[in-house]
């Protein structure tokens, strides 16, 4: 939702053509909310997705970072909290590593769905470094977030999928072993 939300305020501004007199100010808010708010959800489903691989300093850092931001983007102007952009780029980066490096982690570890999730994450990443590079005037391409959540979002899905299939595989063999031992004692109570 945060990311469709800022599809509609980025680029071609659609939220804007749909809702002509939508104020610029509020805009921008939501506009850099979506930013701040992105990140701790981000990390917090990779962090439930794959116990283990990210350490829990790690997520209370990024929810203590994002909050910090978030509130100088509510209670400051555009003029002030647009500025701070460029530094929470950054830590967005440097997050998209560190999340990055638990779910090839959970690939080494042969998790179910990571690797098809790392290509998911590959390419949302190199989407939101492209608008990055794009918004601050560095390359001219075109906005890649909508490109990047969609490829993301499939291999999500497909992620998921294999993580509830493995899950159901090892409850179903736990039904099958646990009948088994049922049965076998079935049989020794009969037999006495």
């Amino acid at each position: 939702f945060i990311l469709c939300l800022r599809t509609l305020l980025m680029g071609e501004r659609i939220l804007y053509l749909i809702f002509p007199q939508f104020p610029w100010v509020l805009g921008q808010t939501l506009d850099y909310r979506t930013i701040t708010c992105f990140l701790p959800v981000f990390t917090w489903f990779i962090y439930e997705q794959f116990p283990g691989q990210l350490h829990r300093q790690v997520l209370r850092a990024v929810f203590v970072l994002s909050g910090i931001f978030t509130l100088v983007i509510i209670v400051t102007p555009p003029t002030v909290f647009t500025h701070l952009l460029a530094p929470f780029n950054m830590i967005m980066i440097i997050c998209g590593i560190f999340i990055l490096t638990a779910v090839i982690k959970a690939v080494v570890r042969n998790m179910p769905g990571a690797r098809v999730l790392v290509l998911g994450m590959v390419a949302l990443f190199l989407a939101y470094v492209n608008d990055t590079l794009h918004n601050q005037g560095m390359i001219h391409s075109l906005y890649l977030a909508p490109t990047g959540l969609m490829m993301f979002t499939i291999a999500q899905t497909a992620a998921l999928s294999m993580q509830m299939s493995h899950k159901f595989n090892l409850a179903y063999q736990k039904v099958a072993s646990l009948s088994q031992e049922l049965k076998e004692y079935s049989e020794t109570l009969e037999i006495k």
